[in-house]
């Protein structure tokens, strides 16, 4: 059962991992934080309840952090990165492919594959909005950590520069933030549950709806995480994606 007004955000690295050095003294961890702030102030005034990976800088592992994602069942949710390179936002889902059929057990490294169709149109209502706001989205195809290990519609954000204004610049965020809100917003509106697992061995004319799946805890220590800094569109598996999900 999902919590329709539950919205989960990540704000990336923090603690000792300061992610990107911006400029200056500016740490990517700290204006991933600072607008999930901001974001979350707007969602919750429109009713939505927001779970956040962390609310100070403290360091967590990917593991940790698709933990509280995945244990607040939300019907979306949001990686946050931030570099200072490159114009406007960026938005990537995962580079799985989509596995469209009811499982009773989710392997833990792959998860998301069942819930990449999900994804996908999140993406595309994102890219919507963002795109309406002036921020020229770019989509992409990524696994950057966590988001393979997530059971929920999940899309990550990373923004940069807009026409020269800095990524810490208060208007600039407040812009970017009223454009994701609104789309989340409308996205609580039409979001369509994944199907039910199923009981194989139920009557087929009342067939019951299994527990929800569970989550099969990872056997091997996690792939390494992106190296802080490094822009999403330079990693390896990275596709592009026309605007809808349209590769």
């Amino acid at each position: 059962m999902y919590n329709r007004n539950v919205v989960f955000l990540d704000p990336a690295h923090g603690g000792t991992d300061n992610g990107a050095r911006l400029s200056g003294k500016l740490q990517e961890k700290d204006v991933t934080l600072a607008f999930e702030q901001r974001l979350r102030s707007l969602l919750q005034a429109k009713g939505l309840t927001v779970v956040s990976a962390r609310d100070g800088d403290a360091s967590m592992t990917s593991d940790q952090r698709a933990d509280i994602a995945n244990h607040s069942r939300p019907i979306a949710c949001l990686l946050i990165h931030a570099t200072s390179s490159g114009s406007g936002a960026y938005l990537a889902t995962s580079s799985l492919q989509a596995d469209p059929e009811p499982h009773s057990v989710l392997q833990w490294e792959t998860a998301q594959a069942t819930y990449v169709s999900q994804s996908l149109s999140l993406l595309e209502g994102l890219t919507s909005a963002l795109a309406s706001a002036s921020f020229k989205p770019v989509t992409l195809q990524s696994s950057v950590p966590p988001i393979d290990s997530l059971t929920c519609p999940a899309v990550l954000i990373e923004f940069g520069p807009k026409s020269g204004t800095p990524v810490n610049d208060e208007g600039y965020q407040q812009q970017l933030a009223d454009a994701i809100t609104g789309a989340l917003v409308a996205w609580r509106t039409t979001f369509d549950p994944p199907k039910p697992v199923v009981d194989p061995s139920a009557d087929p004319s009342a067939p019951k709806a299994a527990p929800r799946p569970k989550i099969k805890p990872p056997v091997a220590a996690p792939a390494p995480p992106t190296p802080p800094g490094a822009p999403l569109r330079s990693v390896p598996s990275i596709a592009p994606i026309k605007p809808g999900g349209a590769r």
